[in-house]
């Protein structure tokens, strides 16, 4: 065997914040909430559950678990503990014994001080009465505090079973749980919560304190690069992340063998030769093979520094990196995974698997599986003819896996010149990309990280989340990952025109739909802001040919975390609106309602609301949109008012309609809003006309203190907005934007007034739709209002309650709209009852609709 002392700079890990620790304890929690909340919400499963439990222990049984429940309490309170912390003092493992006595401390404290507040201040709370529940009229204790601190002790005392007391200890505690259960001591979800209440402390003061690193360093380190296949002189640590301050050089002698061999073969020569020799030779020679010790002539620091002009790859999948100079003098890097860091790559797969409807990323819960998946996409990609360092090995421990390659002396493109990025060492990316493509492999995590440019060659390394028998999406995305990380490094235009010489127009716009945000490296993200993606994807846009159909835009997203806080304020405002109804009131006057009335209030505020909407768009869309197609469009609109706030929905949909009819986004933001600014010009106009045809302008009384108040103030930060420097360019520099946009869309309409009058149509019909929608609906109660009182009613209170950023306006509308009745003298019941009515028919009953519209505009491929 080769004995060899090498030099190893590395960071000094006295004491690591495992992921998993935060993770479990978060476990533990969410564990605890939900055992509190079904006892609640099935306080009577609970309460059955428990009393089964106790029906099948007879008295004798339970007389004969008296002794084993007390022994085991005994046992628990005093003896396991001092066992752990004996253990813990004689192995002198500091840092757990004092993570352990925090843990027990805090576990101590916490369990009575939920014991404390609960029986003092929530005595008759629901939570209190299912942990604290009688059953046939025995009084049980609420928690049992000492569970808590066993369970901290040996949460933060040991892991996998590291530790002979613990091992003993954890069975001993279920068994002192079930047995306690039985004699009603403590309920089942007071037991369970008790628990993990105590394994969430122990959790939490890990993370907080840190633990001794379970991974390869040292010797171990050393050794496993052997067993990989190199014979390592020189090791240093080449991550950036580390702290300068830690590193440590340290001479590592070992003689463990470099590559796989038959341990049971050396076992038998080992035998041979202690027979041969003299045992007690033998003996120090093992001694003297292996050794770590402090290499005190070498400066790690400046050791660091110099290893800092090797360019290594990066990926988020491995742990650490090294640069190995091996005894020839070949140079290597080694990416190890350690499994204490495995965790954040596993939960960034799964948020992926969840929040996307494709799995172009992959990382497997165990970094044996993961290591696997490296070696055998790089061995295929090496297979297949893709250039890239060259494998040299894999070795693997119980904690950490080492993968070995050639380094390669040569900078990724983040690091290159831009004037060194010539047109063929870009042509050189859909080269490499198109080798891989045509063999089935997808790399799916392109950046300037992964690609080295080695005397004018380009090599794509990291295939770390690449697959095999990949999908025709998978290469998309590499396509469109290759494209955006390029327009970043060299500009749209040379992008493009590379991308073009090579694949050709026809695979660029298959390739522009799936350039989306949501599966761009977040390397790339960091460089190419969303103006600089929407610019490159306009840019595509105008490459396509006047005939071209515009291709499918691909919906990765399953949601959004928009989505998800909309949807969560709707809700939140559903509840509020209904716990401020008083359904008695509304059910007495509904039942009040004419029918006849109601048909008519929906027909109004559908039919004529999205005839109207569909006009209005076609009349300022200066492309060719088809009649019944755009009113569907508004029809779908419906159901997205349900997650966004009131108006913006239609206006995204519209948009997004625009787009798949050739329009670019610029042309269509413009097109939105001049059709928005329209609707409220022409809203203001007919109500000027309402009021003079009808003659109520000249019977309007005048407003009260408080309107007359508001009018005044709103005038006063207008003019202030005007009149003062700062604050008319902070508004100048916020409506800037929106009229640069409408600008030539307003240009262009004002030369066809045939438009003109037709959008003047359509928003007017819209207006005559809700008022009369509403109209009829307070008709239904037998109610109504002159028709300029009814529109200014609606109109203002419909406003007041939009400008309120709430899911489809759901409760500042009804809101709104009731306040505004009451005002104009309607009871209060009528008003809310019209109120209701209103949104239910012109709302939520246009929902269904919205939701078979939408489905069918997404067959169509018109959304």
């Amino acid at each position: 065997m080769n004995r060899r002392a090498a030099l190893l700079v590395d960071a000094e890990d006295r004491w690591i914040r495992r992921p998993s620790d935060l993770f479990g304890a978060l476990l533990s929690l969410i564990g605890i909430v939900f055992i509190l909340m079904f006892s609640v919400y099935a306080s009577s499963t609970a309460v059955a559950v428990t009393t089964d439990v106790r029906e099948a222990t007879n008295d004798f049984l339970t007389t004969v678990f008296i002794m084993p429940i007390n022994v085991l309490e005994g046992l628990l309170t005093f003896f396991a503990p001092l066992a752990v912390l004996i253990e813990l003092t004689w192995t002198k493992r500091w840092r757990a014994l004092s993570s352990s006595i925090l843990a027990m401390a805090l576990a101590a404290v916490l369990s009575n001080i939920i014991v404390w507040f609960l029986r003092e201040y929530l005595p008759d709370a629901p939570v209190t009465n299912t942990l604290a529940v009688a059953i046939e009229g025995q009084a049980i204790v609420l928690l049992v505090p000492y569970m808590a601190i066993i369970s901290a002790l040996c949460t933060a005392a040991g892991t996998r079973g590291s530790l002979v007391s613990v091992r003993w200890t954890w069975p001993l505690l279920w068994i002192a749980v079930v047995l306690s259960i039985l004699q009603g001591q403590q309920t089942l979800p007071g037991a369970l919560s008790i628990v993990l209440l105590g394994t969430m402390v122990g959790q939490l003061v890990l993370f907080l304190l840190g633990t001794v690193p379970e991974r390869a360093n040292g010797l171990n380190l050393v050794r496993l690069l052997r067993r990989a296949g190199v014979d390592a002189a020189e090791i240093v640590r080449v991550d950036r992340s580390i702290t300068i301050d830690d590193l440590i050089a340290l001479r590592v002698t070992t003689s463990s063998p470099i590559g796989y061999l038959d341990r049971f073969g050396i076992a038998q020569l080992q035998e041979f030769i202690n027979r041969a020799f003299d045992p007690m030779e033998i003996v120090e020679e093992d001694s003297k093979n292996e050794s770590v010790i402090p290499e005190a002539l070498v400066d790690p620091i400046a050791v660091y520094e110099d290893y800092q002009t090797f360019t290594v790859p990066r990926s988020e999948t491995v742990s650490r990196n090294y640069v190995i100079i091996d005894s020839g003098g070949l140079a290597y890097h080694a990416a190890v995974l350690d499994g204490d860091r495995q965790l954040l790559s596993w939960l960034s797969s799964m948020w992926s698997r969840i929040r996307l409807r494709i799995q172009y990323r992959h990382s497997d819960a165990s970094i044996h599986d993961t290591a696997n998946q490296v070696t055998l996409m790089t061995l295929a990609a090496q297979q297949n003819g893709v250039v890239g360092p060259d494998l040299v090995g894999v070795a693997s421990s119980d904690d950490s896996v080492v993968i070995a390659t050639k380094l390669l002396r040569a900078p990724t493109l983040d690091a290159v010149p831009e004037e060194d990025l010539t047109d063929d060492v870009i042509d050189q990316l859909w080269m490499v990309l198109t080798t891989a493509h045509r063999s089935g492999l997808a790399h799916r995590n392109i950046h300037a990280g992964t690609i080295l440019l080695d005397n004018g060659e380009l090599i794509i390394t990291n295939w770390h989340d690449g697959t095999i028998a990949s999908s025709e999406i998978s290469r998309r995305i590499d396509l469109g990952q290759g494209l955006l990380m390029m327009a970043g490094l060299v500009g749209t235009d040379r992008a493009i025109a590379s991308f073009e010489r090579m694949l050709g127009n026809e695979m660029l716009m298959t390739t522009a739909p799936v350039m989306q945000r949501s599966v761009m490296p977040h390397q790339t993200l960091a460089t190419m802001s969303k103006k600089k993606t929407a610019e490159l994807q306009e840019a595509i846009t105008a490459k396509a040919p006047p005939t071209a159909e515009s291709n499918a835009q691909v919906e990765f997203r399953r949601f959004s975390p928009k989505t998800a806080i909309t949807v969560t304020i709707a809700v939140l405002a559903i509840y509020i609106l209904l716990g401020s109804i008083n359904f008695g009131e509304v059910w007495e006057a509904l039942k009040q309602a004419q029918p006849v009335y109601l048909v008519i209030a929906f027909v109004a505020g559908s039919i004529l609301t999205y005839f109207g909407a569909a006009l209005h768009l076609k009349a300022y869309t200066p492309e060719k949109l088809p009649l019944a197609e755009t009113a569907t469009v508004q029809v779908a609109a419906s159901i997205i008012t349900l997650v966004v706030p009131a108006g913006i929905g239609p206006a995204a949909l519209n948009l997004r309609y625009l787009n798949k009819k050739g329009v670019s986004t610029t042309l269509g933001l413009a097109t939105v809003s001049l059709v928005q600014i329209a609707q409220l010009l022409t809203t203001i106009i007919t109500l000027i006309v309402v009021a003079l045809l009808t003659g109520e302008i000249g019977r309007l009384s005048l407003p009260s203190g408080s309107l007359i108040a508001t009018i005044v103030g709103v005038i006063l930060v207008i003019v202030a907005l005007l009149l003062i420097k700062p604050l008319r360019a902070w508004l100048a520099a916020k409506i800037q934007p929106t009229f640069d946009q409408v600008w030539p869309r307003v240009v262009w309409l004002a030369t066809r007034p045939k438009r003109i009058l037709l959008g003047i149509v359509g928003s007017t019909l819209q207006s005559i739709g809700f008022i009369a929608a509403f109209g009829f609906a307070l008709a239904s109660f037998g109610y109504t209002l002159p028709i300029m009182t009814l529109a200014l009613t609606f109109l203002i209170s419909n406003t007041l309650g939009s400008i309120v950023p709430s899911p489809g306006g759901i409760g500042p509308v009804e809101a709104a709209l009731t306040g505004g009745l009451a005002v104009a003298g309607i009871p209060y019941s009528i008003a809310l009852s019209t109120a209701l009515v209103y949104r239910l028919l012109t709302f939520w009953g246009r929902v269904p609709f919205g939701w078979f519209a939408l489905r069918f505009l997404q067959r169509r491929d018109l959304v």
